[in-house]
């Protein structure tokens, strides 16, 4: 069963930088912002950024930081210093970095609604630009519905798939367990019959390792399956103590008709 991701208070970086709670601020983006809206309407960060501050505010701290990191920012790309990169130029690398940007906030919640998991906006080409796929709670509601409905076919088709690979996996390893229970009876009953031959007086025999007839004479060619490769035994007692075990361990190589 899939988990609907939520869609409101998702845990950002900087998110508590508004004056009012995540819940709220980001429960306004989307139902005051973006289901005001119809599919295929383009939001920019920024206006976004400004409906937010107009609403609720920002944090006065917060704002002069960000405002001063980016003046100083700005001053150190026209004069093309150092720290054109950094911000405020007083402040050390980690103390820039910690500086909060609204901005980005924004940008970061407007990507978590363009994920494939919620589906609500679409990023366009990695810019501060997103457009409106989804333009109410129902359809949020009713693609997430679609999305589960496909999830649990899909693992019912995998489920399926996978009973189907165990049972063919059984039937090929019971085919092989019957060609080795065969192979083994068929070894016996040859050895038996060559052991029945030594014990009525012959000294040479013949046996097929293929269908594993025997015969007690020198042949080539088995009268039983038609293979030509016929092996011969010479009878004794030392010969019989190993014979189930050679008969057995024979391939057929089944290289001529």
């Amino acid at each position: 069963m899939s988990h609907t991701p939520p869609i409101t208070n998702i845990p950002l970086k900087g998110d508590w930088i508004f004056s009012a709670h995540p819940l709220v601020w980001q429960a306004f983006v989307l139902f005051g912002i973006i289901f005001k809206r119809p599919p295929g309407f383009t939001l920019h960060a920024s206006w976004v950024l400004k409906e937010i501050e107009n609403r609720y505010g920002i944090l006065p701290w917060i704002t002069t930081l960000d405002k001063l990191k980016r003046s100083q920012k700005k001053q150190g790309e026209e004069r093309k210093q150092w720290y054109a990169d950094e911000g405020a130029w007083f402040l050390e690398h980690e103390e820039n970095r910690a500086i909060i940007s609204p901005y980005r906030v924004i940008i970061e919640y407007l990507s978590a609604l363009s994920k494939p998991a919620i589906g609500i906006l679409s990023r366009i080409n990695n810019s501060p630009r997103f457009t409106v796929k989804l333009a109410s709670f129902d359809d949020f509601a009713s693609l997430q519905e679609q999305r589960a409905e496909e999830s649990i076919l899909r693992m019912e088709r995998l489920l399926e798939q996978q009973i189907q690979d165990e049972k063919k996996q059984k039937q090929k390893e019971q085919a092989k367990q019957e060609k080795r229970d065969q192979r083994d009876a068929d070894a016996k009953r040859c050895a038996g019959n060559l052991e029945a031959m030594f014990h009525a007086g012959a000294s040479q025999a013949s046996f097929c390792p293929c269908c594993r007839a025997a015969f007690n004479a020198v042949v080539t060619e088995c009268s039983e399956c038609g293979k030509r490769q016929m092996r011969t035994l010479a009878l004794d007692e030392s010969e019989l103590e190993t014979l189930y075990h050679r008969i057995r361990s024979y391939p057929c190589l089944d290289n001529h008709p």
